[in-house]
């Protein structure tokens, strides 16, 4: 009998599945240098205009709730990767308020760089940069 160590202490309702060729190639690179963002896709957009960061977390849920692969952690299984699917997930949508274009910039940077933990997950993330409104004093 098999038995998976680490993430399904935490996660006993989720559907144990075998690992592609691809995602143990990711695990073993997250294994050899942990904390190294190499797989990290980082995605930015500016949005202009009046927006509802809570209609935008639901919509980000929704997604993550009919895709499974936003839903997967990594564990091993008789000293092998598997993938962990979990039942549901619940992102949080950050609100940051950032005073300029330099530090939105810095901001994406450390967050790009900043890794995932593959076996307590999620692998996914999303925040709002909110620019703080510009004042326009004519003389």
């Amino acid at each position: 009998m098999s038995h998976v160590e680490g993430a399904e202490l935490s996660h006993p309702e989720a559907a144990v599945l075998p690992t592609s060729f691809a995602q143990q190639r990711f695990w073993l690179l997250d294994q050899i240098q942990p904390g190294a963002a190499v797989y990290t896709v980082p995605l930015a957009y500016r949005l202009q205009g009046p927006l509802n960061p809570g209609a935008l977390r639901r919509a980000l849920n929704l997604v993550i709730e009919r895709h499974e692969i936003l839903r997967t952690i990594f564990a091993l299984e008789d000293e092998a990767p598997v993938q962990l699917v979990l039942p549901a997930l619940e992102l949080d949508l950050g609100v940051v308020d950032v005073a300029d274009e330099a530090a939105v910039q810095t901001r994406l940077i450390d967050e790009a760089n900043r890794p995932f933990d593959l076996a307590l997950g999620p692998l996914i993330r999303a925040s709002l940069y909110r620019l703080a409104e510009v004042a326009l004093v004519t003389p």
